[in-house]
Protein backbone atom coordinates (compact mmCIF):
# COMPACT_ATOMS: atom_id res chain seq x y z
CA UNK A 1 0.00 0.00 0.00
CA UNK A 2 1.05 3.38 -0.34
CA UNK A 3 1.26 6.78 1.59
CA UNK A 4 -2.63 8.21 1.43
CA UNK A 5 -1.23 11.47 0.06
CA UNK A 6 0.52 9.86 -3.04
CA UNK A 7 -3.11 8.16 -3.91
CA UNK A 8 -4.79 10.83 -3.58
CA UNK A 9 -3.51 12.92 -6.10
CA UNK A 10 -3.20 10.44 -8.64
CA UNK A 11 -6.99 9.77 -8.11
CA UNK A 12 -7.67 13.25 -8.33
CA UNK A 13 -5.90 13.51 -11.02
CA UNK A 14 -7.50 10.17 -13.00
CA UNK A 15 -10.55 12.17 -12.34
CA UNK A 16 -9.18 15.62 -14.13
CA UNK A 17 -7.88 13.34 -17.97
CA UNK A 18 -5.85 14.92 -19.46
CA UNK A 19 -2.73 16.65 -18.15
CA UNK A 20 -3.80 19.80 -19.77
CA UNK A 21 -6.62 20.03 -17.23
CA UNK A 22 -4.09 20.32 -14.03
CA UNK A 23 -3.28 23.72 -15.87
CA UNK A 24 -2.47 26.55 -12.59
CA UNK A 25 -3.10 23.40 -10.13
CA UNK A 26 0.12 22.92 -8.06
CA UNK A 27 0.73 20.24 -5.60
CA UNK A 28 0.54 22.15 -2.47
CA UNK A 29 -3.21 23.48 -3.90
CA UNK A 30 -4.07 19.56 -4.20
CA UNK A 31 -2.91 19.11 -0.53
CA UNK A 32 -4.67 22.15 0.58
CA UNK A 33 -7.93 20.55 -1.25
CA UNK A 34 -7.40 17.47 0.35
CA UNK A 35 -7.06 18.52 3.56
CA UNK A 36 -10.58 20.57 2.81
CA UNK A 37 -11.96 17.67 1.88
CA UNK A 38 -10.94 15.18 4.70
CA UNK A 39 -12.49 18.08 7.02
CA UNK A 40 -15.67 18.28 5.47
CA UNK A 41 -15.96 14.67 5.52
CA UNK A 42 -15.27 14.26 8.89
CA UNK A 43 -17.80 16.84 9.57
CA UNK A 44 -20.40 14.72 7.95
CA UNK A 45 -19.69 11.41 9.50
CA UNK A 46 -20.09 12.81 12.77
CA UNK A 47 -23.62 13.52 12.09
CA UNK A 48 -24.33 10.21 11.17
CA UNK A 49 -22.60 9.18 13.82
CA UNK A 50 -24.49 7.29 16.90
CA UNK A 51 -24.68 8.72 20.45
CA UNK A 52 -22.39 5.72 21.46
CA UNK A 53 -19.84 6.83 18.87
CA UNK A 54 -16.39 7.95 19.98
CA UNK A 55 -15.60 8.58 16.20
CA UNK A 56 -13.47 11.68 17.49
CA UNK A 57 -12.73 11.04 20.97
CA UNK A 58 -9.01 12.23 22.13
CA UNK A 59 -7.63 12.08 25.38
CA UNK A 60 -4.56 14.81 26.73
CA UNK A 61 -2.86 15.13 30.64
CA UNK A 62 -3.39 18.64 32.13
CA UNK A 63 -1.98 19.18 34.80
CA UNK A 64 -3.65 21.41 37.56
CA UNK A 65 -1.72 23.20 39.48
CA UNK A 66 -2.44 25.03 43.10
CA UNK A 67 -3.67 29.17 42.90
CA UNK A 68 -4.30 28.28 38.99
CA UNK A 69 -7.83 28.76 37.54
CA UNK A 70 -7.14 28.69 34.17
CA UNK A 71 -6.14 26.16 31.76
CA UNK A 72 -5.56 26.02 27.80
CA UNK A 73 -7.25 23.14 25.71
CA UNK A 74 -5.22 21.19 24.15
CA UNK A 75 -5.29 22.24 20.07
CA UNK A 76 -7.54 20.64 17.71
CA UNK A 77 -10.59 20.23 20.90
CA UNK A 78 -14.11 20.87 19.94
CA UNK A 79 -15.76 19.48 22.60
CA UNK A 80 -14.48 18.93 26.27
CA UNK A 81 -16.13 16.15 28.19
CA UNK A 82 -14.72 16.20 31.47
CA UNK A 83 -11.47 15.25 33.58
CA UNK A 84 -10.11 12.25 35.35
CA UNK A 85 -7.25 11.45 37.51
CA UNK A 86 -6.57 8.35 37.12
CA UNK A 87 -3.69 5.95 39.00
CA UNK A 88 -0.32 4.33 37.89
CA UNK A 89 -3.01 1.55 36.83
CA UNK A 90 -5.18 3.14 34.72
CA UNK A 91 -8.29 3.21 37.70
CA UNK A 92 -10.23 6.56 37.70
CA UNK A 93 -10.02 7.98 41.30
CA UNK A 94 -11.37 11.26 40.93
CA UNK A 95 -13.86 12.81 37.90
CA UNK A 96 -14.54 16.82 37.76
CA UNK A 97 -17.09 17.91 35.28
CA UNK A 98 -18.22 20.83 33.31
CA UNK A 99 -20.94 22.64 34.53
CA UNK A 100 -23.81 23.89 33.23
CA UNK A 101 -25.41 27.44 32.24
CA UNK A 102 -28.80 26.28 31.57
CA UNK A 103 -30.11 24.31 34.93
CA UNK A 104 -29.60 27.29 36.67
CA UNK A 105 -27.20 25.87 39.33
CA UNK A 106 -23.50 27.08 40.11
CA UNK A 107 -23.02 23.81 42.37
CA UNK A 108 -23.23 21.00 38.86
CA UNK A 109 -19.51 21.52 38.10
CA UNK A 110 -16.09 22.42 38.77
CA UNK A 111 -14.95 23.12 34.99
CA UNK A 112 -16.27 25.84 33.00
CA UNK A 113 -15.35 25.76 29.19
CA UNK A 114 -15.06 29.67 28.09
CA UNK A 115 -13.89 28.75 24.66
CA UNK A 116 -11.62 27.17 21.86
CA UNK A 117 -9.04 29.59 22.28
CA UNK A 118 -9.44 31.18 26.00
CA UNK A 119 -9.79 27.31 27.50
CA UNK A 120 -11.61 26.50 30.41
CA UNK A 121 -11.38 27.28 33.96
CA UNK A 122 -11.63 25.61 37.28
CA UNK A 123 -13.72 26.68 40.12
CA UNK A 124 -12.57 27.09 43.92
CA UNK A 125 -14.69 24.82 45.25
CA UNK A 126 -12.00 21.91 43.58
CA UNK A 127 -8.24 23.73 44.78
CA UNK A 128 -5.34 21.58 44.23
CA UNK A 129 -2.72 22.24 47.18
CA UNK A 130 -0.23 20.80 44.83
CA UNK A 131 0.45 19.49 41.24
CA UNK A 132 -2.11 16.95 40.08
CA UNK A 133 -2.01 15.00 36.34
CA UNK A 134 -5.69 14.90 34.80
CA UNK A 135 -6.55 13.14 32.38
CA UNK A 136 -8.71 15.59 29.60
CA UNK A 137 -11.19 13.40 27.76
CA UNK A 138 -12.10 15.74 24.53
CA UNK A 139 -13.84 15.62 20.74
CA UNK A 140 -11.29 16.42 18.61
CA UNK A 141 -11.26 18.13 15.12
CA UNK A 142 -10.07 16.65 11.60
CA UNK A 143 -6.33 16.54 11.57
CA UNK A 144 -3.96 17.94 8.69
CA UNK A 145 -2.37 14.96 6.94
CA UNK A 146 1.59 14.19 6.18
CA UNK A 147 3.98 11.25 6.00
CA UNK A 148 7.56 11.31 6.19
CA UNK A 149 10.23 8.75 7.25
CA UNK A 150 10.72 6.64 10.41
CA UNK A 151 14.11 8.25 12.51
CA UNK A 152 12.91 5.98 15.70
CA UNK A 153 10.25 3.61 16.42
CA UNK A 154 10.25 1.39 19.90
CA UNK A 155 7.80 0.09 21.93
CA UNK A 156 4.82 2.35 22.85
CA UNK A 157 6.58 5.37 20.53
CA UNK A 158 7.74 7.08 17.15
CA UNK A 159 9.88 9.48 16.43
CA UNK A 160 9.24 11.26 12.96
CA UNK A 161 11.27 13.37 10.49
CA UNK A 162 9.80 16.17 8.82
CA UNK A 163 7.50 16.06 5.72
CA UNK A 164 9.52 17.20 2.51
CA UNK A 165 7.43 19.71 0.73
CA UNK A 166 5.33 17.58 -1.38
CA UNK A 167 4.22 15.27 1.13
CA UNK A 168 2.38 17.41 3.69
CA UNK A 169 2.17 19.59 6.65
CA UNK A 170 3.84 18.59 9.78
CA UNK A 171 1.61 20.76 12.78
CA UNK A 172 4.19 21.59 15.75
CA UNK A 173 2.15 21.74 18.64
CA UNK A 174 1.92 19.44 21.60
CA UNK A 175 -0.76 17.16 21.44
CA UNK A 176 -2.30 18.18 18.17
CA UNK A 177 -2.77 14.77 16.63
CA UNK A 178 -3.86 13.14 20.06
CA UNK A 179 -6.54 10.84 18.72
CA UNK A 180 -5.34 10.34 15.28
CA UNK A 181 -4.02 7.52 14.35
CA UNK A 182 -0.63 6.78 12.73
CA UNK A 183 -0.14 4.30 10.11
CA UNK A 184 3.39 2.84 9.60
CA UNK A 185 4.91 0.99 6.55
CA UNK A 186 7.60 -1.54 7.12
CA UNK A 187 9.95 -1.15 4.71
CA UNK A 188 12.40 -4.10 5.69
CA UNK A 189 10.37 -6.89 4.97
CA UNK A 190 7.46 -5.86 2.84
CA UNK A 191 4.53 -6.65 5.91
CA UNK A 192 1.22 -5.33 6.17
CA UNK A 193 1.22 -1.69 7.42
CA UNK A 194 0.29 -1.38 11.46
CA UNK A 195 -1.83 1.84 12.60
CA UNK A 196 -2.02 2.79 16.41
CA UNK A 197 -3.73 5.51 18.31
CA UNK A 198 -2.08 8.96 18.92
CA UNK A 199 -2.92 9.74 22.84
CA UNK A 200 0.59 12.42 22.88
CA UNK A 201 2.14 14.55 20.94
CA UNK A 202 5.39 16.10 21.49
CA UNK A 203 6.29 18.82 18.91
CA UNK A 204 10.09 19.78 20.03
CA UNK A 205 11.33 16.24 19.40
CA UNK A 206 8.38 15.37 16.46
CA UNK A 207 7.74 12.04 19.03
CA UNK A 208 4.03 10.10 19.07
CA UNK A 209 3.09 8.67 21.86
CA UNK A 210 0.93 5.44 21.67
CA UNK A 211 -1.68 3.61 23.38
CA UNK A 212 -0.57 -0.15 22.22
CA UNK A 213 3.02 -1.31 21.27
CA UNK A 214 3.61 -1.94 17.69
CA UNK A 215 3.81 -5.50 17.19
CA UNK A 216 7.61 -5.23 15.85
CA UNK A 217 10.27 -2.96 15.22
CA UNK A 218 12.15 -2.30 12.17
CA UNK A 219 14.95 -0.28 11.16
CA UNK A 220 13.53 1.34 8.03
CA UNK A 221 10.31 2.72 7.95
CA UNK A 222 8.12 5.43 6.97
CA UNK A 223 4.50 6.31 8.84
CA UNK A 224 1.85 8.52 7.88
CA UNK A 225 -1.17 10.64 9.62
CA UNK A 226 -4.08 8.95 8.46
CA UNK A 227 -7.45 10.53 7.37
CA UNK A 228 -10.99 10.15 8.88
CA UNK A 229 -11.72 7.39 7.07
CA UNK A 230 -9.82 3.55 6.45
CA UNK A 231 -8.37 2.43 3.50
CA UNK A 232 -10.32 1.19 0.72
CA UNK A 233 -12.82 4.25 1.82
CA UNK A 234 -10.51 6.75 1.88
CA UNK A 235 -10.47 7.15 -1.85
CA UNK A 236 -13.81 9.11 -0.80
CA UNK A 237 -11.78 11.91 -0.21
CA UNK A 238 -9.87 12.40 -3.93
CA UNK A 239 -13.75 12.22 -5.40
CA UNK A 240 -15.10 15.31 -2.85
CA UNK A 241 -11.94 17.45 -3.77
CA UNK A 242 -12.31 16.50 -7.68
CA UNK A 243 -15.80 17.46 -7.88
CA UNK A 244 -15.54 21.15 -7.41
CA UNK A 245 -12.21 21.81 -9.54
CA UNK A 246 -14.45 19.35 -13.04
CA UNK A 247 -17.44 22.25 -11.88
CA UNK A 248 -15.14 24.93 -11.65
CA UNK A 249 -13.88 24.30 -15.02
CA UNK A 250 -17.65 23.52 -16.78
CA UNK A 251 -16.46 20.04 -17.79
CA UNK A 252 -20.39 18.36 -17.06
CA UNK A 253 -19.67 14.77 -17.96
CA UNK A 254 -16.45 14.37 -15.84
CA UNK A 255 -18.41 15.67 -12.85
CA UNK A 256 -21.62 13.97 -13.50
CA UNK A 257 -19.46 10.61 -13.09
CA UNK A 258 -17.20 11.61 -10.31
CA UNK A 259 -20.68 13.02 -8.24
CA UNK A 260 -22.35 9.10 -9.39
CA UNK A 261 -18.86 7.65 -7.49
CA UNK A 262 -19.07 10.06 -4.61
CA UNK A 263 -22.36 9.30 -3.62
CA UNK A 264 -21.54 5.29 -3.77
CA UNK A 265 -18.28 6.03 -1.60
CA UNK A 266 -20.10 8.52 0.85
CA UNK A 267 -23.28 5.36 1.32
CA UNK A 268 -20.35 3.13 2.07
CA UNK A 269 -18.21 5.61 4.33
CA UNK A 270 -21.90 6.00 6.63
CA UNK A 271 -22.28 2.40 6.82
CA UNK A 272 -19.05 2.50 8.15
CA UNK A 273 -19.37 4.45 10.56
CA UNK A 274 -22.25 2.54 11.91
CA UNK A 275 -21.07 -0.52 11.70
CA UNK A 276 -17.66 0.10 12.79
CA UNK A 277 -17.41 3.10 15.17
CA UNK A 278 -20.22 3.02 17.89
CA UNK A 279 -19.59 1.67 20.69
CA UNK A 280 -22.39 -1.14 20.51
CA UNK A 281 -24.37 -2.41 17.28
CA UNK A 282 -27.30 -0.63 15.85
CA UNK A 283 -30.41 -2.19 18.22
CA UNK A 284 -32.31 -3.20 14.94
CA UNK A 285 -29.53 -6.24 14.48
CA UNK A 286 -30.08 -7.26 17.38
CA UNK A 287 -32.83 -9.46 18.81
CA UNK A 288 -33.80 -8.59 22.18
CA UNK A 289 -32.79 -10.06 25.33
CA UNK A 290 -34.93 -10.77 28.59
CA UNK A 291 -32.50 -7.81 30.46
CA UNK A 292 -33.66 -5.50 27.42
CA UNK A 293 -37.53 -5.99 28.54
CA UNK A 294 -37.42 -5.74 32.28
CA UNK A 295 -41.02 -5.16 33.94
CA UNK A 296 -41.31 -2.32 36.32
CA UNK A 297 -42.32 -3.15 39.75
CA UNK A 298 -41.38 -6.44 41.63
CA UNK A 299 -43.07 -8.89 38.61
CA UNK A 300 -40.83 -11.46 37.46
CA UNK A 301 -38.61 -11.24 34.47
CA UNK A 302 -40.48 -11.30 31.04
CA UNK A 303 -38.76 -12.83 27.84
CA UNK A 304 -39.55 -12.67 24.18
Amino acid sequence: MRPFIERFVDRVLDYLGFPGDTRNLSRVQLLELMDEANAGIFESLLRVALPESTFSYAEATITLQADVWFYRLPPNCRTILGLERRDTNGAVIAKLHTRSHYDGSRECGHVEVLSGVRGFRLHREYAPTSDEEWTLKYLRGPGVLHYAEVEEWKDNFLVGSPPSADAGELVRQDDYYNGLILRVYDADNGAAPQEREVVGYQAGTNTFLLRHAWDRVSASAYYEVCPCLPYPQDSLIAAEAALPLLISRDQQDKARMVQAVRKRMLETAFAWVAENVADRAPARIIRPGPLDNMPMGDREWETV
